[in-house]
C-alpha cells in the first residue's frame, strides 16, 4: 500500500505517519547486482498543509544489504536520511496528483532514494 495524506484531514491538523513500508511498494529496481535493499523502508514523517502545498519532513531509513565487489563478502549499510523533506505544490504546473482527496509520498521518496 502506498504512502497516503488524506489533504481533508490534513486541512484539520498535521499528520504524523510512523511505519514500515515494504520496498515493493516504492517500486525500486536494484541499483547494482551487489545493492539490494530490505524488506521496509521504516519512516517518521510529518506532513502539514501550507498555503497551496504540502510541507513532509521527517526520516527515512533503509536498510541495504551489500557484497563488496572485491571479496564479495556480504555486509550491510544502511541509509539513514534524518533530516528528510519534501515540499508538495498543490496548484499550479509542479502541482502533485491528488486522487480521492489523497496525494501519495511514494514518488518523491523513491526519488530521494
Amino acid at each position: 500500500m502506498p504512502l497516503l495524506l488524506n489533504v481533508i484531514e490534513l486541512s484539520r491538523s498535521p499528520i504524523a505517519l510512523d511505519g514500515r513500508l515494504p520496498v515493493s511498494e516504492l517500486g525500486l529496481t536494484d541499483p547494482d547486482e551487489l545493492i539490494h535493499p530490505a524488506e521496509f523502508l521504516e519512516h517518521w514523517l510529518q506532513a502539514e498543509l501550507m498555503e497551496g502545498s504540502i510541507l513532509v519532513q521527517g526520516r527515512l531509513r533503509l536498510a541495504l544489504r551489500c557484497e563488496c565487489a572485491r571479496c564479495l563478502k556480504p555486509f550491510e549499510h544502511v541509509m539513514d536520511l534524518r533530516e528528510w523533506a519534501a515540499h508538495l505544490e498543490l496548484k499550479g504546473n509542479d502541482a502533485v496528483p491528488v486522487v480521492a482527496d489523497a496525494v501519495d509520498l511514494t514518488p518523491q521518496i523513491r526519488e530521494d532514494i
